[in-house]
């Protein structure tokens, strides 16, 4: 299950009521389905300001900036449940705005690219060389084009 957080200070911005929810929690299932097809999981999808993300960014990767999206693997299983935690997407609202803006695309396939960029990162993929690099942004292109989802990767 992914359960969707809207930081409520961000819903004057009147963007919000342009975004599918349903689109959002479908991207994060495909991306999970496309890295393990037999996995059940629940993840949590925060989306925030550009302060909160930047507190996160420094206190957990010791970065003061902003940025557009975290990822906080979890690997827990829920003892009730027996459901895999993958763990906490955190994505910069304004940022994915202007990202969007910048890139010529919707704010809604701006806000699909960083989910997918974010539950790869859950997976474990990484970009930090360019080996990594390139496998992190092939998955992320399959993922889209399974999506439909109208974004131009770089």
């Amino acid at each position: 299950m992914v359960n969707l957080h809207l930081d409520e200070t961000l819903s004057t911005e009147g963007i919000y009521a342009s975004i599918d929810l349903n689109k959002l929690s479908n991207t994060a299932n495909t991306a999970i389905k496309f890295v393990d097809n037999k996995l059940n999981a629940d993840l949590t999808i925060a989306l925030t300001g550009d302060k909160q993300i930047q507190e996160l960014n420094w206190k957990f990767l010791g970065r003061d900036k902003t940025t557009d999206v975290l990822a906080f693997p979890s690997g827990e299983t829920d003892l009730d449940s027996d459901i895999l935690y993958l763990g906490d997407v955190v994505i910069s609202f304004p940022q994915a705005v202007r990202q969007a803006a910048e890139s010529g695309h919707t704010v809604e396939a701006e806000l699909q690219l960083l989910i997918v960029h974010g539950v790869l990162h859950l997976f474990g993929y990484e970009h930090s060389n360019e080996e990594q690099k390139s496998a992190m942004w092939e998955a992320q292109s399959e993922i889209l084009d399974l999506l439909e989802c109208p974004v131009a990767l770089i």
